[in-house]
């Protein structure tokens, strides 16, 4: 007892004072956790209040009819969900009378030209109305890009020039990782052709980053988990910082923020490119090596790291043949492969379940599936005759954009530029047009959702634009806006077309699809539409041999060459 006493005793003296320390640092977390986040919330709304004070004044704002004070800064608040419902209201009171209007953004104040003056807009020369600046300041290119210099990032000319090219070389390279993918990751392999509850977008998201991957880096690499978790991971902290930097950092400080911000950006870009930036040291070492020659060495490696590769070769930059400017080069146009495919496949998958016509619409694909996949070994190019397949893709592109805003640019000229209607937009502007309500807007039943609107034996009389040959999904006009128009029409557009029609045409192939029994939900992010995590469907593996049906074509007798 009195060996407890003197116990008690000796530890009473500390434990005040111990407690007071643990509270003091609590406290001072707490204190210093409340600072840091109202600092970032006062600095956001002032950075907010000075971006509407740049916007144009003679421009009306859409979405601040609601709001009585502060109308303009709580609708740029709330565009961050309600941003369809602001550029519904802007099209049906403004853009209908062929006016401009300023769509609230957390970006920037976007003033949304009428289609009228869409040609207009993309006719302008680069130092005058920028995309680049743009792509530039969403994703922080300027100090997150690859480098080595700004001109270099935007250069896609392999794109246009080497991949739009061979695609037919690569197709069945692409296809036989679609098979590899999809079997791997759509559904749970184990439970055979039983019915299985998937979420859209995770089988969508695992099944799709391989064969993004696979151009870019090559197999087995792209299959590996480590490489996924990897591009996963800088995907994730590049958007983010970019993100960061650009909502709650002032234009003038954004330099010094991404300075210290783009070490974890750094960091897990290495981890993505350490991967595979042995291969292009080799690679870059044999181009050097006087002893290998250049077509023997294209004979043996055909994929993009090789065509980048001898591009900057040809360029006779030192700088521009650095293996890691190469690999993190490599990286940024995997982060852009994956982004397109994704969203694109996620949400032709989604809107086509959503139809009260989903099991007409499947059958169809599937009997062209079946007809024209097992003849890709003897010739590469049948996917264009796919056209069921396309016109799915560029129909669901027009019912419902990735984005609902597109053609966006910023105004660089130092003394602004007048739009035709006699809009003075000053330097700094943000412009660009509604591509969902002008895709919804142009055309018969132009809001409906027709799967083979685009089909030629179908659907030709209804096309407005040409009445004979309806245009593909890789084809660009007022009408078709969500690859681009002009100069800056997205490069891989052909490449991204021809690798959906492959995997939708395997998908519809080898599972059954349960109609959704409610329309799946989009969730609007900033303008950008994406379907919802929580969307669950009903999925089941089919057996080979099952009797193909459909308006395209029957079952091919080489069905076994496609079916996994």
């Amino acid at each position: 007892m009195m060996d407890y006493m003197r116990t008690w005793h000796t530890i009473v003296p500390y434990v005040g004072p111990f407690a007071w320390t643990s509270l003091r640092v609590v406290g001072y977390f707490l204190a210093g956790t409340f600072a840091t986040t109202g600092g970032l919330i006062l600095t956001f709304i002032a950075l907010q209040l000075q971006r509407i004070r740049s916007a144009p004044e003679q421009i009306p704002w859409a979405g601040v009819e609601r709001y009585r004070f502060l109308p303009k800064l709580r609708a740029t608040i709330a565009s961050l969900t309600k941003d369809r419902e602001h550029s519904e209201s802007g099209w049906e009171k403004y853009t209908t009378t062929n006016k401009p209007f300023t769509l609230p953004n957390l970006l920037w104040p976007l003033t949304v030209l009428p289609p009228s003056e869409a040609t207009w807009l993309i006719s302008q020369p680069e130092h005058v109305l920028s995309v680049n600046k743009t792509q530039d300041d969403v994703m922080g290119l300027a100090h997150l890009g690859p480098g080595p210099t700004l001109e270099s990032v935007h250069d896609f000319s392999v794109i246009t020039r080497d991949l739009t090219r061979q695609i037919p070389a690569c197709t069945m390279e692409m296809f036989q990782e679609v098979k590899q993918s999809f079997d791997a990751h759509f559904g749970d392999a184990s439970k055979g052709s039983e019915w299985q509850e998937v979420k859209v977008m995770k089988v969508v998201e695992s099944s799709v980053l391989d064969v993004a991957s696979r151009l870019v880096v090559g197999a087995p690499l792209c299959r590996s988990e480590q490489y996924r978790k990897a591009v996963n991971s800088y995907i994730t902290i590049n958007g983010f910082t970019a993100l960061f930097v650009q909502a709650f950092v002032p234009p003038t400080l954004s330099s010094l923020a991404f300075g210290v911000l783009k070490w974890p950006v750094f960091y897990s870009r290495w981890r993505a490119a350490r991967l595979f930036y042995p291969e292009v040291e080799c690679r870059v070492t044999a181009l050097r090596d006087a002893r290998y020659e250049k077509e023997a060495l294209r004979e043996r490696e055909n994929d993009l790291m090789q065509w980048i590769i001898e591009s900057a070769a040809a360029k006779g930059d030192p700088a521009e043949f650095d293996p890691k400017i190469l690999a993190h080069k490599l990286l940024l146009l995997n982060l852009f492969t994956i982004g397109t495919l994704y969203l694109t496949l996620s949400t032709t998958l989604l809107t086509l379940l959503s139809s009260p016509d989903a099991a007409d619409i499947l059958a169809t694909l599937r009997g062209e599936a079946a007809e024209m996949l097992p003849t890709l070994a003897q010739d590469p190019t049948a996917t264009r005759k796919m056209h069921a397949h396309d016109s799915l893709i560029r129909e669901t592109m027009r019912y419902e954009p990735m984005s609902d805003t597109g053609l966006m640019r910023e105004v660089l000229s130092p003394s602004g530029i007048t739009t035709p209607s006699g809009i003075f937009l000053p330097q700094g502007s943000h412009v660009g047009v509604s591509v969902r309500q002008m895709q919804r807007s142009r055309g018969k039943s132009a809001d409906d959702y027709q799967p083979f609107r685009f089909v030629p034996s179908t659907a030709s009389s209804e096309l407005e634009a040409e009445a004979t040959k309806p245009p593909t999904a890789v084809q660009v006009s007022e009408s078709h806006l969500s690859f681009g128009m002009g100069r800056h029409v997205c490069p891989g557009r052909f490449f991204a077309v021809n690798t959906l029609k492959l995997m939708l045409g395997y998908m519809v192939l080898n599972w059954e699809f349960e109609p959704l029994k409610e329309k799946a939900k989009f969730i609007q992010i900033a303008g950008a539409s994406i379907g919802s995590e929580k969307t669950v469907m009903r999925i089941r593996r089919r057996v080979a041999g099952e009797e193909e049906s459909g308006e395209v074509g029957e079952k091919a007798s080489g069905e076994s060459q496609v079916t996994g």
